[in-house]
């Protein structure tokens, strides 16, 4: 079993209500409205929303931090469902959170507008930009392109020389 998760963002759904998984991943955003604490948790294939009561769990979180969480999935309240993301009728009511590695307050840029910036601080910071999810879907589709190629070229008998 994965101590780091049991499954993927996108592949969490009303299915797993009333389920503990686990899961992992950078932490997109953090808000805290009084006494409940929400986390949105982004995983290469989508973002989950973790809460807790407990304010000392998330206590010098920072975004963009790597995270690995435990909890009971359940239903958002109707008037918090979010139909922009695949999970936004559940949740995950924290039990375990722990920061694998944080990040630093001050993100020389931030990940979901990565594209906008400076191509010289983009490939600086390289490491952050491919956290983007729509410069991480283009390195995807290269390599997926990239391996149909060598495998056609390889059935044909080419032999690659690098």
């Amino acid at each position: 079993m994965n101590i780091y998760r049991t499954q993927y963002n996108k592949d969490l759904s009303e299915d797993y209500i009333g389920k503990e998984i686990r899961a992992c991943g950078f932490v997109e955003n953090i808000r805290d409205h009084g006494g409940v604490i929400f986390v949105d948790v982004r995983d290469e294939t989508g973002m989950l929303q973790v809460v807790s009561n407990d304010d000392k769990m998330f206590e010098g979180l920072t975004k963009e931090s790597a995270v690995t969480l435990k909890g009971t999935v359940r239903m958002r309240d109707e008037e918090n469902f979010n139909p922009k993301i695949s999970t936004g009728t559940i949740e995950v009511l924290a039990s375990e959170f722990k920061v694998l590695g944080k990040a630093n307050n001050e993100l020389p840029f931030e990940i979901i507008t990565s594209k906008n910036v400076n191509e010289e601080v983009r490939l600086k910071y390289r490491y952050l930009d491919l956290r983007n999810p729509k410069v991480h879907e283009v390195i995807k589709f290269r390599s997926e392109v990239i391996k149909f190629l060598r495998s056609k070229m390889d059935s044909l008998g080419f032999t690659e020389i690098q």
